[in-house]
């Protein structure tokens, strides 16, 4: 399950995490913003604003064999801004994508989880819901289709 998979509640429990009267994914991308942005130049800083005074405070964004904090910032950003379609996400996003693209294009191998972020903010999933209310033959028969087919960037989901 990835990082946006578990922010924004697909994979398994898909949508639950925004039907909860505390909207934890919202909340805790709230959090990061507050806590962890550099305003002035772009990126999360690798600590928080209220913790103890540092000389430095670093930016990690080189994606070794686990992603780097900014690279999935900017993917959890485009996810949610995708699914909320929440403006302030998206141009964090952009703005997050935008301020390492310079490195990352120097060497894309070592961003691998960055150019996720910048394909799912330029070619978002698009979702078909089939909502039925208990035993729909035809809402099955729909789902069946849909299970037979492939369609790249499309998820779909049964809501009973």
């Amino acid at each position: 399950m990835s990082v946006c998979q578990l922010m924004t509640g697909q994979g398994g429990w898909p949508l639950t995490i925004f039907m909860t009267p505390e909207k934890k994914a919202l909340s805790f991308t709230d959090q990061m913003i507050d806590l962890f942005w550099d305003a002035k130049s772009g990126g999360f800083f690798f600590t928080g604003n209220d913790a103890e005074v540092l000389i430095d405070r670093p930016k990690e964004i080189y994606d070794g064999a686990i992603p780097s904090r900014n690279s999935a910032a900017a993917y959890i950003l485009s996810c949610l801004a995708s699914y909320t379609g929440n403006q302030r996400y998206r141009d964090l996003a952009w703005n997050q994508m935008r301020h390492f693209a310079g490195e990352a294009r120097e060497y894309p191998a070592g961003y691998a989880f960055l150019l996720t972020a910048w394909q799912f903010a330029l070619w978002p999933p698009r979702q078909i819901i089939v909502a039925a209310g208990g035993k729909n033959s035809e809402a099955e028969e729909i789902l069946d289709i849909l299970k037979k087919e492939f369609f790249t960037g499309i998820g779909h989901n049964f809501l009973q």
